[in-house]
């Protein structure tokens, strides 16, 4: 794990779903929001693994209202993230949580994976399809 200052960009898990989940103010508002605060009592330690997971299954919502522009920001902001941040254990949430999650989502709402490449910028598209053949093919993921 590498060590790096609290205040450096996307340094950490926490950090990184306040900023995904600012790309997406209606999430805010959501009944999976509500359920994500609501599932604390105070001082209780997050979960983001499962956070993550509720947003992103706001997500595949979005995408099956074709709430394209969304979408785009999110995937600006994800490749934002990949691009700046140092910290391993940033880059496993995003692929393992974040990336992974969706496509179970899409997968169970009968979406084509495909259908959000054309949002994926270079690196998560890399570790979007490194996802997947994972699953498929049983290939380790690379780094971008």
């Amino acid at each position: 794990m590498n060590i790096i200052s609290s205040s450096a960009p996307y340094s950490n898990i926490e950090k990184v779903f306040e900023t995904l989940i600012d790309t997406l103010p209606a999430f805010k508002e959501s009944e999976n929001y509500a359920e994500i605060i609501g599932g604390y009592e105070k001082k209780e330690e997050r979960l983001y693994y499962l956070d993550i997971d509720a947003f992103s299954h706001h997500i595949v919502g979005c995408i099956l209202e074709k709430n394209e522009l969304n979408v785009e920001k999110l995937f600006l902001t994800v490749e934002d993230i990949f691009e700046k941040t140092k910290s391993d254990d940033v880059e496993t949430f995003l692929v393992t949580g974040f990336l992974e999650s969706l496509q179970n989502h899409m997968i169970n709402q009968k979406l084509v994976l495909e259908t959000i490449e054309k949002h994926l910028k270079p690196k998560t598209k890399h570790y979007w399809l490194e996802t997947i053949d994972f699953w498929e093919k049983g290939e380790a993921i690379t780094d971008a």
